[in-house]
């Protein structure tokens, strides 16, 4: 997703079906709080989790739950579907 890929292609590299793909980068979007799959890559590229073709599922696993704890505690990264360019 964070490469620009389409849902087909994410479902054919990693073997699953279009729906399970669907399902997947809608729980990423959600968990990043983002307004959309653009605004999530903008997030994930900006904590250095994407940049790789494939990066591992651990580090992906570790982010998300620093990222949760962050917004648990009011720590968000701005309005949804806004992230500054700076």
């Amino acid at each position: 997703m964070g490469n620009g890929d389409s849902n087909k292609i994410i479902a054919e590299t990693l073997g699953i079906t279009l729906d399970t793909t669907k399902k997947h980068v809608r729980n990423v979007i959600d968990k990043l709080q983002a307004g959309s799959r653009t605004h999530a890559s903008i997030i994930a590229a900006r904590a250095g989790i994407v940049g790789n073709p494939v990066t591992p599922v651990i580090e992906t696993q570790s982010y998300l739950r620093v990222r949760l704890r962050m917004i648990r505690n009011g720590n968000r990264l701005g309005k949804v579907g806004y992230v500054p360019l700076i």
